[in-house]
């Protein structure tokens, strides 16, 4: 057909920032940025914090909530603890499943935390797989960073 151009696969390439990736095309050489509203945390790992968010201010008593993998929960719960910006434990708590926890889906969790700690203060909530057998191969974690 005349005048009809056939259309080029896109090539989508992942960058190392959350949330924007660039699209290249044979008939468009240049470089097209898409920014989306995924939030800057762990979006690819196997927990999702949804409160707080990362670098906002907590208040006490705190209550956090989120999804991860069934695998981070034994006997339904998981440890969180809240530390100091030198890593000096504050308080912890235990998440607690909201729903069936034995999937390798996601699963719901709130956990509510009080604290004590001098204002004004920042630290990290580090959330940590449950791990019964003790094995390192097992072990997870992830950091939230907060302030008070």
């Amino acid at each position: 057909m005349a005048g009809c151009q056939q259309q080029q696969p896109s090539q989508i390439i992942q960058k190392d920032v959350p949330g924007q990736q660039e699209v290249r095309t044979a008939s468009s050489p240049t470089t097209v940025e898409i920014t989306t509203n995924i939030a800057p945390t762990n979006e690819s790992a196997s927990i999702q914090i949804d409160y707080p968010a990362p670098n906002s201010t907590i208040v006490n008593p705190l209550t956090i909530t989120g999804k991860a993998k069934g695998s981070w929960f034994f006997e339904a719960t998981f440890p969180v603890k809240l530390v100091d910006e030198n890593g000096k434990e504050i308080t912890a708590a235990l998440a607690h499943a909201s729903e069936d926890w034995m999937t390798e889906d996601f699963v719901f969790f709130t956990a509510e935390m009080t604290f004590d700690a001098v204002s004004p203060g920042s630290g990290k909530l580090v959330f940590s797989k449950d791990n019964p057998s003790g094995l390192p191969e097992n072990d997870e974690s992830f950091e939230l960073p907060v302030i008070w």
